[in-house]
C-alpha cells in the first residue's frame, strides 16, 4: 500500500483509538514522513500537521515514562527541523535525547550522539562533534550496534579531518571501514563523508596508494545508488570528477540535508581552479547565512575570493574558518591570501601550517589557482 494511503487510513483510525501507547507511536511515526519521502527520491515538503502530531506524541510518551518513545519523538522533531533548514532546533532536539541516554539502548544512544555530531558539523562546531562521538565510541563496542556505530564513527572521522587532526581522522576512518566490512559492505551513504575525509587527507598528502584505497571504499559505498543520485557526490569529489562535482553544487535540493558535502565539493573547485557559476555561489552563500551553515559559507567565500581575486572575500572566509576552528582551511586561506596581496609573512604562516599537516596540495594546485578569473 502506498505510504500516503497508509497515512490516510491511520488518521481515520486515530479518531477512535484509545490505547495511549498506540496513539503516541502513530503520532511520532508521522514525523518521519519527510525522511521517507526523501529516501524515495521525492522533494521534502513538511506538512505543518506533522510537528504538531509529534509534539503531542512526545507528551504522551513522557506521560508513559517511555524513554524509547521519547527518543523517537525527539529524533522525528530533529529530522523535521533539519529538513526545513532549522539546524539550531535540530541540534537542540538531539541534545535533549542525549540528556537521558542512560535510559536508552545502545543503538538509540549512538544514534543520538551521531545526529548531534551531524548537526554540529553542519554549523561548524567540529570540536563538539569530535567530543560527542569520542564519549560514545570509547565506551561502546561497535560490534554491539554496528550500523549506529558506523554513523558515529563517520562523523568522528569527518570532524577530526576538519579540525586538522588528520592522523586521528585516518584511524577513525579505518575503524569505520572495519565496521562497514563487518556489515558486508553495504551502500552506507550515511558513512560516505567519513570515508571521503580520509580520501581527501591522503590526496592532500600526495599519498596515491592511500587515496586510491579510500576511493575504492567510496566506489563500493556509493555505486549502488542510481546514476545522477546526490548520494554519489562523495565519490565524485574523491575522483575529482569535475562535471559531477559542478552538477552537485548546482542542485538546490542538496542544501536540505547535506551541505557538508556541498562544502567539500566547493573546496575541491577552489583547490583545482574550477570556476563555479556565480548564481550557484550566490544561492549557496545566502542559504549558508540564513541557515547558519558556517563551514559552507567559508568555502563559498573562499571560492568566490579565488575566482574574483578579491582579498576581502578571502579575509571573510578566514574569519569564519578561524571562528569554527577549521585549521586546514585557515592555513590554505593564509597561503592564498598572502600570495594574492603579496604578503609573504601571511603566506609563509599558511605554508608552515600546511607542512605540519603534511598537506602538499598547494604545491601542485596553487599554480592552477593563481590565474583563475571570474566565474563563467
Amino acid at each position: 500500500m502506498p505510504l500516503h494511503a497508509l497515512v490516510v487510513e491511520g488518521d481515520a483510525l486515530l479518531a477512535g483509538a484509545h490505547d495511549t501507547r498506540a496513539v503516541a507511536t502513530y503520532l511520532i511515526a508521522r514525523g518521519f514522513l519527510p525522511f521517507w519521502q526523501a529516501a524515495g527520491g521525492r522533494s521534502i515538503a513538511v506538512d505543518p500537521r506533522e510537528p504538531v502530531a509529534v509534539k503531542r506524541g512526545l507528551r504522551l510518551a513522557r506521560r508513559l515514562a517511555d524513554p524509547l518513545l521519547q527518543s523517537a519523538a525527539l529524533d522525528a522533531l530533529a529530522g523535521i527541523a533539519q529538513s526545513t533548514g532549522d539546524h539550531a532546533e535540530a541540534r537542540e532536539r538531539a541534545r535533549q535525547r542525549i540528556e537521558f541516554e542512560d535510559r536508552l539502548d545502545l543503538t538509540e544512544r549512538l544514534d543520538a550522539h551521531a545526529f548531534f555530531a551531524w548537526e554540529s558539523c553542519l554549523v561548524g562546531d567540529f570540536a563538539g562533534a569530535e567530543r560527542t562521538t569520542r564519549e560514545v565510541v570509547q565506551v561502546i563496542e561497535p560490534a554491539r550496534a554496528p550500523t549506529a556505530a558506523l554513523h558515529a564513527l563517520a562523523w568522528r572521522a569527518f570532524s577530526q579531518a576538519m579540525l586538522g587532526s588528520w592522523d586521528d581522522a585516518l584511524v577513525s576512518a579505518a575503524v569505520a571501514e572495519a565496521v562497514w566490512t563487518s556489515l558486508a559492505r553495504p551502500a552506507a551513504g550515511y558513512a560516505a563523508h567519513g570515508f571521503l575525509a580520509a580520501a581527501e587527507i591522503c590526496a592532500a598528502r600526495d599519498d596515491e596508494a592511500c587515496a586510491g584505497h579510500w576511493r575504492a571504499v567510496l566506489e563500493a559505498t556509493c555505486s549502488a545508488f542510481p546514476p545522477g543520485s546526490f548520494a554519489r557526490t562523495p565519490l565524485a569529489v574523491a575522483r575529482r570528477d569535475r562535471r559531477r562535482v559542478l552538477d552537485a553544487i548546482a542542485r538546490p535540493v542538496a542544501l536540505v540535508e547535506r551541505p557538508h558535502l556541498i562544502a567539500r565539493a566547493v573546496s575541491l573547485c577552489a583547490d583545482a581552479g574550477w570556476p563555479v557559476q556565480r548564481p550557484a555561489l550566490d544561492r549557496l552563500e545566502q542559504a549558508a547565512v540564513v541557515q547558519g551553515l558556517w563551514p559552507l559559507l567559508a568555502e563559498v567565500r573562499r571560492a568566490r575570493g579565488m575566482q574574483e581575486r578579491d582579498a576581502s572575500l578571502l579575509r571573510a572566509a578566514m574569519a569564519t574558518a578561524l571562528e569554527i576552528g577549521q585549521r586546514p582551511l585557515v592555513a590554505r586561506l593564509q597561503l592564498e591570501l598572502g600570495r594574492l596581496v603579496g604578503d609573504a609573512a601571511t603566506a609563509d604562516a599558511g605554508r608552515r601550517e600546511l607542512d605540519a599537516l603534511g598537506d602538499r596540495t598547494p604545491l601542485t594546485a596553487g599554480t592552477a589557482r593563481s590565474p583563475v578569473g571570474a566565474a563563467g
